[in-house]
Parts: C-alpha cells; sequence; structure tokens
C-alpha cells in the first residue's frame, strides 16, 4: 500500500483511504501508466536487495521474469507478469475488451520434471520430515521394548507414517 501511495504522490501511510483513490484516478497518463509507474518502482526495490544469498544477486532473474513477463537472459518465451496480467485486468474493469492469452502449444502437452519431484527434492520439504520422525520414532519404540503391545504400536505408527509419505510424495509430483 505504501508503495502505491509513494508512486501516486500522497502520504505514505498504508492506507487506501480517498486521498490515494483520488490520486489514483488522477494519475498523470492514466491506469496503465500508474501499474507501470508502480512495477518499475517494485523492480528498483528488488534491485536494491543486494544480499549474496537471498537478493537480487541470486533471485533476480526470477523476478524480472514475475514482474516484466521477459527473460533478462532470453532463454524463456516471454509472458505477461504482472504487469501484462495488471493491464490486462485494467481493461476488463473498464469493459474493453481483452484478449485471453493462449497455452503456447509446447505447454499445452507438459509433464512436471521427475528430476524436480525425486525423492531427494522431495525430502528438502519440511512437510516430509513429519511422517519421517514418526518412522524413527517408531523404529526408537522397538529398539527399546520387547513387549508385543510396544511392537504393534511401533508397526501401526510405521505403517501410518509410511502411508503419509506416500501422500506427500504423490501430491508433490501431481503438483509439479
Amino acid at each position: 500500500m505504501k508503495s502505491l501511495q509513494k508512486v501516486v504522490g500522497v502520504r505514505e501511510d498504508g492506507h487506501i483511504g480517498e486521498q490515494t483513490l483520488a490520486a489514483v484516478r488522477k494519475y498523470s497518463g492514466g491506469i496503465s501508466t500508474l501499474i507501470r509507474d508502480y512495477c518499475d518502482d517494485r523492480m528498483r526495490f528488488l534491485r536494491s536487495l543486494t544480499n549474496p544469498s537471498t537478493g537480487f544477486p541470486v533471485n533476480g532473474r526470477g523476478w524480472t521474469i514475475r514482474v516484466t513477463g521477459k527473460d533478462p537472459k532470453g532463454q524463456w518465451k516471454d509472458q505477461p507478469g504482472v504487469i501484462g496480467n495488471a493491464l490486462r485486468l485494467a481493461a476488463d474493469a473498464r469493459g474493453q475488451t481483452v484478449e485471453k492469452p493462449q497455452t503456447p502449444p509446447e505447454a499445452a502437452g507438459a509433464k512436471a520434471d521427475s528430476r524436480d519431484t525425486g525423492l531427494g527434492e522431495v525430502l528438502k520439504k519440511p512437510e516430509a520430515w513429519g511422517p519421517i520422525g514418526s518412522i524413527l520414532t517408531a523404529g526408537g519404540a522397538i529398539m527399546a521394548g520387547s513387549g508385543p503391545v510396544q511392537w504393534a504400536l511401533a508397526a501401526i505408527m510405521v505403517a501410518s507414517a509410511s502411508v503419509g509419505l506416500w501422500y506427500f510424495v504423490r501430491r508433490v509430483r501431481e503438483a509439479g
């Protein structure tokens, strides 16, 4: 909210009120210019994040593609990005005819890259560690006790954790 207020030149209090709405309505160049200026301001902010491990040096290309829709390296086909989608929504809100983006034919039959959803990648997700922790706990219970009730409970824990892990892996692979 404050960044929009900064772009339109009103007090940056984080609350969209009459003053902010009036400034948006009167913005020089109209809503399409405002959208472009807002996204330019966002890109300036993103470029200012200079942390070498979490900032623009490592994430800048993805952030640029997301906001502008254009790959700085030219390896990906141009997409609408935030700018293009916002312009399309603004045109649609004004009742103008809006072209809906078509799915490129090469992407229509796209499948998830199995290298991205292999067991190693799945185990990097924190949600996977719950069932794994259950399996380890059950293993500890098996090693610590010798009673039939303990063994039965441990077997149930291993089985339920295995089923949970299987569903989790399946969900990750389906989501791509």
